[in-house]
C-alpha cells in the first residue's frame, strides 16, 4: 500500500517563544508574600469555623493544614500546565 504525502499529517511546529519584559523582582516578591498571608489567614478561619463542631485537635490542625497544602500543590500543577500552554504575562 503507498501513503501518499497528503495523508501523512505533519508534526506539530514547537512554540514560538514570545519576547515580553519580565515580572519585575520586587513586585514577584510582594505577590508571594501576599499569597502566602492569604493561605495562612484561610487556614485560621477554616480552623476557626470547623473547631466548634469538631474541636481544635491535633489531627484537625493537621487535616486543615493538609487540605491548605494540596491546594496549593494543585495549584502550582494547575498553573505549571497553563504556563506550558500559553504566555503566562496576560494571566498574571
Amino acid at each position: 500500500m503507498n501513503v501518499s504525502p497528503s495523508n501523512v499529517a505533519d508534526p506539530p511546529a514547537p512554540p514560538v517563544p514570545v519576547a515580553g519584559r519580565a515580572l519585575p523582582n520586587g513586585l514577584a516578591a510582594f505577590l508571594v508574600f501576599f499569597s502566602s498571608g492569604a493561605v495562612l489567614v484561610l487556614e485560621t478561619v477554616a480552623l476557626r469555623l470547623v473547631g466548634p463542631y469538631v474541636g481544635v485537635t491535633l489531627q484537625v490542625t493537621s487535616s486543615v493544614i493538609g487540605v491548605a497544602l494540596a491546594a496549593i500543590a494543585y495549584g502550582a500543577w494547575t498553573g505549571g500546565r497553563l504556563a506550558d500552554r500559553r504566555d503566562p504575562r496576560p494571566l498574571l
